[in-house]
């Protein structure tokens, strides 16, 4: 009685060891993303931002470096940015707000994209040097002002656009594949954080949260990140220093993030 009682519990638990073993493999084969926790790609449909000189600023992205105008009006003009969209919106009298966003670039077009800014601006330096190369992203970047003192950056991302072979007899602004990174300053990183964790944009690879330092918030193989940091931190190629300055964002198609200062609200965009 008690042989037979043993027997039939030992076979019960290798059939749930068993079946355990058969969810494991149908979970690794089927919906892998299940077995790891984070945040997923993200796509940086439109940034719009603030800027004190929007006269300037519209010659500067459409006569010197040959955007194209999408809209125009007295408070505001949009720019084709690749797959994106870049606004810069007219600032109140009393403030001449500055952010730092980033231009992702073909990784084969670097050394032309970079000759095509030199004939345009001046490119910025770090200890001697026009360009950087990032060995935590794989990509190599150079940096430039606007007329408004915004940190520009066209990066090429070496592991994101592996394949792209897309040929051009010269690089153009009409080159740029999408927006790459924009920042979101503000005092309250951690609140910020939090909403966006909620929205499902984590710190990149899971990485804690550094409410001091500068949070690369998106997933590494989608190319697109909020910069989420405080106000202070000195922006990398420049002698500009982190301002809290309002900002509106809208990622996949669905999700407008506003940003003012202090308070981050996340909307679905209906």
């Amino acid at each position: 009685m008690v042989l037979g009682s043993f027997l039939l519990i030992r076979q019960t638990v290798a059939e749930s060891l068993s079946m355990l073993k058969l969810i494991k493999w149908m979970l690794v084969m089927y919906i892998p993303e299940i077995l790891f926790v984070g945040g997923s790609e993200m796509f940086i449909n439109k940034v719009t931002l603030y800027s004190g000189h929007l006269t300037e600023m519209k010659d500067f992205y459409e006569k010197t470096l040959g955007f194209e105008i999408l809209a125009d009006d007295n408070d505001a003009f949009s720019v084709q940015a690749g797959d994106s969209v870049l606004q810069f919106k007219k600032a109140p009298a009393d403030t001449q707000p500055f952010y730092h966003f980033a231009f992702n670039i073909p990784p084969n077009h670097f050394n032309q994209a970079k000759k095509w800014a030199k004939d345009r601006v001046i490119l910025h330096k770090e200890d001697g040097d026009d360009e950087v190369y990032f060995h935590f992203l794989d990509a190599n970047a150079f940096y430039f002002s606007d007329p408004a003192g915004n940190v520009v950056e066209l990066i090429a991302r070496h592991s994101v656009f592996p394949d792209f072979k897309k040929k051009r007899e010269s690089f153009s602004a009409n080159s740029i594949l999408n927006i790459g990174e924009i920042n979101l300053t503000t005092r309250k990183v951690a609140d910020a954080a939090a909403k966006l964790n909620q929205s499902g944009i984590l710190v990149r690879d899971n990485e804690p949260l550094e409410p001091d330092g500068l949070n690369f918030m998106g997933e590494m193989t989608g190319g697109s990140f909020l910069l989420l940091g405080p106000p202070q931190r000195r922006w990398f190629f420049s002698n500009k220093y982190a301002e809290a300055h309002p900002v509106s964002v809208q990622v996949d198609g669905e999700k407008q993030i506003f940003l003012d200062e202090d308070t981050l609200k996340v909307e679905t965009i209906k």
